[in-house]
């Protein structure tokens, strides 16, 4: 939609900041100093209760790629470059981009609670969660 100017500003992530670029769009700001980025994988609670094996297992194997994904990202590339149709130099700079850390830390925790009180803030969301009790550890 940025592209094909059908809206003047959007918010990127990932290969789509790359794409934007390419296609004749400039970075305005970029977030550093505001919010840490963070990528978190939710499921509901009562899902993740009846299911803790088959989460268990998911949470192992997404462990096992990050390990192999820093260890040798170069392994991955082939496939990125098929997924995402960015150049191999594109997908390296992306990659390290990225902290593929899947433990939440003291330091999310806080960045989650900034984002939530933002979000309150700007009339995005009624009232804040609390962030402890929606983690499942």
């Amino acid at each position: 939609a940025l592209i094909a100017e059908r809206v003047d500003v959007a918010l990127l992530a990932g290969t789509e900041i790359i794409r934007a670029e390419k296609g004749g769009c400039r970075v305005i700001s970029d977030g550093k100093g505001i919010v840490e980025g963070l990528s978190l994988i939710a499921a509901r609670r009562e899902f993740a209760e009846k299911n803790q094996a088959a989460v268990k297992k998911y949470l192992e194997i997404r462990e096992s790629i990050r390990i192999e994904t820093v260890n040798s990202p170069q392994k991955f590339v082939p496939l990125l470059i098929k997924e995402t149709g960015l150049s191999e130099k594109e997908i390296k700079i992306t990659l390290s981009k990225f902290n593929y850390e899947a433990r939440i830390t003291e330091s999310d925790i806080k960045e989650l609670k900034k984002t939530a009180g933002y979000l309150k803030k700007e009339n995005i969301i009624k009232s804040i969660p609390n962030i402890n009790n929606m983690l499942w550890k």
